[in-house]
Parts: structure tokens; C-alpha cells; sequence
């Protein structure tokens, strides 16, 4: 199987006033879909025996795996970004700065459709869906979306040559996930853990998104020696980061609003 993909990136700038200047800019990548590459992840043989098992023909039930896309790539995931802001260059450069709002959207994420593989007859020991169940079929889709919405800055302060401070940070306003096919629709058979997983994913923010986040750094060069004959352009570095709370996962394991783990 051969996987590939496009990205893009597009930009303008406009000239406010002599070292102002505002910009916009638009950019997409892809991820390929990795080892969940296909609709379905199995192993025919265990597809084999556990039709034989239920009663069921094995090759067609190999075959009705293949056309409801077991074996169908998924499409690749694509990361979008929208971007605008302004940048600053003010006292002869000694001070540089950035600010920006953005929107960034993953499509197309690979999930676990728990829905599929709950109606998925083979994933019992059992006919007509009885008994123990058990992932004898994995079914994945490619149609999640997640988006960030929020603004950032930079200023880089220079006012002798070899010192610089730079401060940064960011507050992220927005992070959801935004879509997902396999836990958006409710049906009479919808196992509780789904009705669980919808509730934990849509009512939290994303993994690993904090809303506020700052970093402080300031860097020294010594351009004369203070150890002998040594120290010239030795230099030096403090810094401090700070994030608020994020959490570490949105999931049954980790589910933020009934005492997950968080960092």
C-alpha cells in the first residue's frame, strides 16, 4: 500500500505603518493514518473460527467484512491552520513582538467506531449477538474533528546586545472536539459505555490543551573574561514556564469530571 498526501501553506503581509505590519496565513498538512490504516483491524483466521464457531460461513463472512471497508485505507488525517496578526519591530529592533489569533482543525480523525463493533456479530461467543463479547473486529472511521481557537504573543526585548529577554504565551479560548459520527448518534442498542465516552469526550476540553500558558526566559553573554584568560562568550540562561490545569486524557480511563488525572 502506498500512502501519500498534500500540504499547502499560503501568506500575505501588509505594511501598516514603517515596522508595522499585519499578516494572514493559511496552512494544511496530513498525518497518515498510521497502523489503524484500514475500516477494519482483524486477523482472518480468527474471523474464520469464530464464524465456524456461530454457525456462520467463513468466507462469507470474510467477505462481508471486506465490503462493509475492512479492508478500505482510511483517508489521512489533515491539520488546517488560519492565522492572523500583527507584527511589531520598535527601537531601532530592540523590541520585536508577535500577536496572533488562530484556528486550528484536525479532520478526518481515525477513532474506534464503538457503535460498529458493538453491532458486529462476530465480536460474540454466541449467535444473534449473545454471550460474552469479546474484539474478535476492530472498526475504525476517519471522521472526527477537532478544533483550537486562541491568540498568542511573543516580544523579544534587546536593549544591549548580548542580553535578551523574551516573553510568550498564549490563551486558548476554545478546545473541543467538534464531531464524532461514532458517538453522535444515540440508538435503542447503544451500549452505555458509548452514551459514557460521548458525554466525557464532547463535555470536556481536549488532552493536553491548556487555556492559559506563559513563558519567561532571558539569556546573558559575558563579552569579556572574568575567569583568567576564560569567560568571554561564556552565556547564561533563567527562565520559567507556567501552564494552567490541562487534562491528561478524555476518555473512560482518565474522564476529567469524575476525579481524572490531571496535570
Amino acid at each position: 500500500r502506498t500512502t501519500k498526501g498534500a500540504s499547502k501553506m499560503a501568506g500575505a503581509s501588509y505594511e501598516i505603518r514603517n515596522n508595522v505590519n499585519a499578516y494572514a496565513s493559511f496552512s494544511q498538512s496530513f498525518l497518515a493514518s498510521g497502523p489503524a490504516n484500514m475500516g477494519g483491524e482483524y486477523d482472518p483466521n480468527a474471523v474464520r473460527t469464530r464464524a465456524t464457531l456461530l454457525g456462520l460461513n467463513p468466507t462469507t463472512e470474510l467477505a462481508r467484512v471486506e465490503s462493509q471497508g475492512g479492508l478500505t485505507p482510511l483517508e489521512n488525517e489533515k491539520g488546517r491552520n488560519i492565522e492572523f496578526g500583527v507584527k511589531v519591530a520598535l527601537n531601532d529592533n530592540k523590541v520585536v513582538g508577535t500577536v496572533s489569533v488562530y484556528r486550528l482543525t484536525r479532520i478526518n480523525r481515525a477513532v474506534d467506531d464503538n457503535q460498529r463493533q458493538f453491532e458486529e456479530p462476530l465480536n460474540y461467543l454466541l449467535p444473534n449477538k449473545q454471550g460474552a463479547q469479546n474484539r474478535v473486529l476492530r472498526w475504525y472511521t476517519a471522521s472526527a474533528t477537532q478544533e483550537n481557537e486562541g491568540m498568542e504573543f511573543e516580544a523579544i526585548w534587546s536593549p544591549i546586545r548580548n542580553y535578551q529577554a523574551v516573553v510568550s504565551g498564549g490563551w486558548m479560548w476554545r478546545s473541543e472536539t467538534v464531531s464524532d459520527p461514532t458517538l453522535t448518534t444515540i440508538l435503542p442498542t447503544t451500549p452505555a459505555t458509548t452514551i459514557i465516552a460521548r458525554n466525557i469526550v464532547f463535555g470536556n476540553r481536549l488532552a493536553y490543551a491548556p487555556e492559559f500558558r506563559l513563558n519567561l526566559f532571558n539569556k546573558y553573554t559575558f563579552t569579556n573574561n572574568f575567569l583568567g584568560e576564560y569567560g568571554r562568550g561564556f552565556s547564561a540562561g533563567l527562565g520559567a514556564r507556567y501552564s494552567s490545569e490541562m487534562n491528561i486524557g478524555v476518555d473512560q480511563n482518565y474522564g476529567p469530571g469524575r476525579g481524572g488525572v490531571k496535570a
